[in-house]
């Protein structure tokens, strides 16, 4: 049996981590190649620097420039760069489960190899409101406080209030506090975030690489 190419193994093991992230079907395939140089090359840093330092992630722009599309490409290329970074990547076949599993071999002992998950914003927290069963209910984040790497897409597009502004807040500082990074995607500027929502909130966010998008609405353009 011919074994598989490295650099074709690398883009499965991408692929999967996107799917595994939760990353929206609309946005699965982006990568960075879908990008100008410039963009792709702040995506690749920031990659970097989610990997290799855990600083969090900043994507702004006006509506419909493509933040969600540009955080599912950030998402590929953590999974390329975990990959990458193997000597050798063994397809395993897992009973019962027909997805893909894949076992990383010679990478260095020290090296992470985080998981990541994608939240819409807004969906996330009404779901969270509509769980609790009195007024005495505690927001119970504690599974996003401990996933290596989370994608908070879509921060600010939901309703601000006391409750909604003290439970990203207390998400936010808890992954700070443990250094694991969060990936924030959002129409507002760190400014406008600070005034509406929590200063104290953005200035954790503040720490790591910002991108901003402008242009055209892809929305509009693309159809």
């Amino acid at each position: 049996m011919t074994e598989e190419p490295f650099v074709d193994l690398v883009a499965a093991y991408a692929k999967s981590y996107v799917s595994d992230a939760g990353v929206k079907e609309r946005y699965c395939k982006a990568s960075v190649s879908d990008f100008s140089e410039d963009v792709a090359g702040q995506i690749e840093r920031a990659a970097v620097a989610v990997l290799e330092r855990r600083e969090n992630v900043f994507v702004t722009g006006p509506q419909g420039r493509g933040k969600s599309y540009l955080a599912a490409a950030l998402v590929r290329e953590i999974g390329t760069l975990i990959a990458s970074s193997a000597k050798r990547i063994e397809r395993v076949q897992v009973t019962g489960d027909v997805g893909n599993h894949f076992l990383l071999h010679g990478r260095d002992k020290d090296e992470w190899t985080p998981s990541t998950e994608w939240v819409l914003v807004p969906k996330a927290l009404d779901e969270l409101r509509e769980s609790f069963s009195g007024s005495d209910a505690t927001p119970q984040w504690r599974g996003l406080t401990g996933v290596s790497i989370v994608v908070l897409d879509d921060l600010g597009g939901h309703k601000v209030t006391d409750w909604t502004a003290e439970t990203l807040y207390t998400l936010i500082a808890e992954r700070y506090d443990h250094v694991l990074p969060t990936i924030v995607t959002t129409n507002m500027s760190k400014k406008e975030l600070a005034q509406a929502i929590d200063a104290r909130l953005v200035s954790r966010l503040a720490e790591g690489p910002q991108i901003v998008l402008s242009g055209e609405d892809r929305r509009v353009h693309h159809g």
